[in-house]
């Protein structure tokens, strides 16, 4: 970069397991320690990754801190070779494993780091117990992992949040929203008849008292959105009710939509402490070297199948999983295009 004068990139390919996502972790350090200066920016960059680890790895059967997302990291760097800022971008990613995981494989790391790590009085206070307690981290029936000491890496989750200048206030709102997601997967559904159509009930339980009570919403506006479903006519707003299997499918939409906007939170948090805009002097240079760290091919038919609400077997990656086997022949031919010419060179 400082010898050709021009922006690098830096393509790391392999396939699920192969060690993608450390090789990023290594290089971010490597860049850190040849810059020549350990500065507060270079730390926080290096710590955005248990963060990043967290709340997008999960344990599949090929690796135990599997990437179920991609990011690129534009590291910018100063004339002198310095760094001075960075920026994450995050893609596709697997919001339905929140809801779904395949045989031996866990939900998000977050989940079963927080219920491990988090004092007694602040779970107490969300009303959280055990992993083997929620629906939603037992789909795999696998709520440990044992290449991962939940209990540590939740301590350096907290660590590294300081760090990326996360508040007190801020941790605990995130808390409140995971706690939330995992008491609306205990939520179930009756079966009922309105007006001669199928219908449902919400059963009313303390996990739904309590996912109320931490969205900080209404009862009774949260009951009717997941029970019903509202559309408009050329004329008037029609409500039509929903059935119990149309109602854990809305639920499950719900909560990935809640899990995903709360990761983009949770990126852009961390953009808007470790990125520095440029200053407005047109003679002022930056140079960057970018780092892509995107998902590896994956068998769908193998063993990433589970039941859906209808008992039909579907990919957990849902629709942007199926686009990871559409995406690793895309950016293969360029990889070896490129590395094609620097061995010619």
């Amino acid at each position: 970069m400082r010898r050709n004068k021009k922006d690098q990139c830096c393509v790391i390919s392999g396939e699920s397991g192969a060690g993608k996502t450390e090789s990023t972790k290594l290089m971010l350090q490597f860049l850190a320690a040849v810059s020549g200066q350990h500065s507060w920016i270079e730390q926080q960059i290096l710590e955005a990754n248990p963060i990043l680890e967290a709340f997008g790895n999960a344990k599949t059967i090929r690796n135990d801190n599997s990437s179920r997302f991609g990011k690129y990291i534009d590291i910018n760097f100063t004339k002198g070779g310095a760094i001075e800022g960075a920026k994450i971008e995050q893609y596709l990613l697997e919001k339905s494993r929140v809801c779904r995981q395949a045989p031996e494989e866990r939900n998000y790391h977050i989940f079963y780091c927080m219920l491990m790590g988090m004092p007694a009085e602040q779970k107490k206070i969300l009303s959280l117990g055990n992993a083997s307690e929620y629906n939603y981290l037992t789909m795999g029936n696998c709520t440990s992992c044992d290449g991962r000491d939940d209990i540590k890496e939740y301590a350096h989750f907290r660590s590294a949040m300081k760090i990326l200048m996360f508040s007190e206030n801020d941790s605990w709102e995130i808390n409140k929203l995971l706690a939330a997601i995992l008491h609306l997967g205990n939520v179930h559904f009756e079966a009922t008849i309105l007006n001669n159509l199928e219908s449902c009930d919400i059963m009313t339980s303390h996990n739904f008292n309590m996912a109320v009570k931490l969205l900080e919403v209404d009862p009774k506006a949260l009951e009717k959105s997941l029970t019903q479903r509202s559309f408009m006519t050329s004329r008037e707003s029609v409500t039509k009710p929903l059935t119990s299997a149309q109602a854990m499918d809305g639920k499950d939409a719900f909560v990935k939509a809640i899990y995903g906007r709360l990761f983009v939170w949770v990126v852009g948090k961390i953009n808007k402490a470790v990125f520095k805009p440029p200053p407005e002097d047109t003679k002022y240079v930056r140079q960057s070297i970018g780092l892509l760290d995107i998902f590896g091919f994956e068998n769908f038919n193998k063993n990433r199948s589970v039941p859906s609400q209808n008992n039909s077997f579907i990919p957990t990656g849902g629709i942007k999983g199926c686009k990871i086997p559409l995406t690793f022949p895309k950016k293969s031919p360029f990889f070896l295009k490129k590395l094609t010419q620097c061995i010619l060179q």
